[in-house]
């Protein structure tokens, strides 16, 4: 009897020996530091808001996390091991720019002010073509004639009705032509 309960004992200690080891792992690896920097626009000196920027492995295939600038271009990005990363910051109208920062130890990280170069498009021109929506006009109804356009992008009659100027459809499929359901459809 002497023995069970001896036995019970160890492997309850045991019990809370590993418990407590994970415990204190899992807090040394869940956090070992943060990158935080600012991204300005290189010709404004001006702050980027939500660009986004992404953490990425040392050969920048894979990607280990990421966030976005806040209003005034600030970031502060999460780190969880000691290894070496690269960060990708983009924002729409702006050349990506893709950095090495190095093997991170754990601590944080200021990468201070961070700069965006936009890009430049230059169009010769744009061409814009549409069709009007024809009508004929009669003393006691008006014909829509459907185009390809619309034919296309319909696949119901209902559908058709909704591109038709005036016409509503709600939630039931109920037919209004300018607020009113006093109306024949031939």
């Amino acid at each position: 009897m002497k023995n069970l309960l001896f036995t019970e004992r160890i492997v309850k200690t045991l019990h809370v020996a590993v418990a407590a080891a994970l415990f204190f792992v899992s807090l040394q690896t869940t956090d070992a530091g943060t990158i935080s920097g600012v991204i300005h626009d290189a010709e404004t000196q001006k702050g980027i808001p939500f660009a986004n920027i992404a953490l990425f492995d040392s050969t920048a295939t894979v990607l280990l996390g990421g966030t976005t600038s806040n209003m005034d271009g600030e970031f502060v990005l999460h780190y969880d091991s000691p290894r070496y990363y690269k960060l990708r910051i983009s924002a729409v109208g702006n050349h990506p720019l893709m950095t090495e920062i190095g093997r991170l130890d754990g601590g944080e990280v200021n990468l201070g002010v961070m700069l965006l170069y936009p890009m430049e498009f230059n169009l010769e021109g744009v061409t814009v073509e549409a069709q009007r929506v024809r009508a004929k006009a009669q003393p006691d109804r008006v014909t829509f004639m459907v185009n390809q356009n619309m034919q296309s992008a319909a696949h119901t009659g209902t559908d058709i009705l909704k591109l038709i100027p005036g016409v509503q459809l709600d939630i039931r499929q109920n037919v209004m032509l300018e607020g009113s359901q006093n109306i024949i459809i031939l």
